[in-house]
């Protein structure tokens, strides 16, 4: 998970969290193969790719509007927005949406890694 507002001001001061609004960059795949061992890498890891991003319109981290954009098994964009029905979005839309993003979800993709995964399926 990758949090984008901020702390710290430029000189490393801690200050009161605020809104970083400017457009960031971010892709659907990121590489942090030269942060992994090296048995991870021969295996296929340090690739993780995106899963959904949080997105924050409003002036300050107190007041706004919250919604997420969800990548789907079969690689669909969905867009969460309060009680609507999510809606299907292209990925042009959710790179438009950049300036606005609060937090990024990137997944490791288990083929990759010949990990074996356990799904739980919870109930009320």
């Amino acid at each position: 998970m990758c949090c984008l507002d901020a702390d710290h001001n430029d000189e490393g001061t801690q200050v009161a969290p605020y809104k970083v609004n400017k457009p960031i960059t971010f892709e659907q795949e990121l590489d942090i193969r030269q942060h992994c061992s090296r048995e991870l890498v021969a295996r296929g890891g340090g690739i993780l790719t995106l899963s959904a991003v949080m997105i924050h319109a409003g002036s300050t981290m107190d007041v706004g509007h919250y919604m997420g954009v969800h990548k789907t098994p079969s690689d669909k964009w969905l867009l969460y927005d309060d009680d609507k029905v999510p809606r299907e979005v292209t990925w042009a839309y959710v790179m438009s949406l950049r300036q606005l993003a609060y937090l990024l979800v990137y997944d490791a993709v288990p083929a990759r890694y010949g990990l074996l995964l356990h799904a739980y399926h919870v109930t009320d």
